[in-house]
């Protein structure tokens, strides 16, 4: 079995989750997306910092969304006033979770996450509040070809992809009870 056959059902059930249906159908508000953001952009400082450590920021140039996610953020919170709320034990709990991996391990959550960002964001970035700098990508095909043929599909990087699903819908939970989203 295939990690992407794998995490099919866990995949589903965000793709179906209120947050991301509040995202496709374009009715997030920007409060419920800046705070999505920010939370996003603290757990991929540490995919991406622990993604460098053990090479795969070398390996898959380009692939890095930190800074234009940085950057929309910024947009979106001086636009708007907005003060995000963070969610830090959550938050923490997983980038903990991030730092523990074999190199291996760590792709298994920059696959969720940034291939994520170069499949769906592709269709969310006409929707969503700002610029949407973080879905756009310049060599999108071969990194989305670098990071197939890097990954293993074994049962331990089958988890960690599960597990990085876990903490989006988690957060796409608390993001959708702050904001009242249905």
């Amino acid at each position: 079995m295939t990690l992407r056959e794998f995490i099919k059902p866990i995949h589903d059930r965000a793709e179906h989750h209120p947050m991301a249906q509040s995202m496709i159908k374009g009715t997030i508000s920007v409060e419920a997306y800046v705070d999505l953001l920010a939370n996003l952009l603290i757990a991929y400082g540490d995919i991406e910092s622990k993604a460098r450590r053990v090479g795969w920021i070398y390996k898959l140039e380009g692939i890095s969304r930190f800074t234009a996610m940085l950057e929309d953020l910024v947009e979106l919170v001086s636009e708007h006033s907005i003060k995000p709320t963070i969610y830090n034990d959550f938050i923490a709990e997983y980038c903990d979770r991030v730092w523990q991996q074999s190199r291996e391990g760590t792709l298994a959550h920059v696959y969720v996450h940034h291939m994520g960002d170069m499949f769906g964001g592709q269709m969310l970035k006409g929707k969503l509040p700002g610029k949407c700098r973080r879905y756009v990508f310049e060599n999108r095909k071969e990194l989305i070809a670098g990071i197939r043929e890097n990954l293993v599909h074994d049962e331990a990087n089958m988890q960690e992809a599960v597990a990085a699903f876990d903490f989006v819908i988690g957060l796409y939970d608390r993001v959708t009870r702050k904001h009242n989203i249905h």
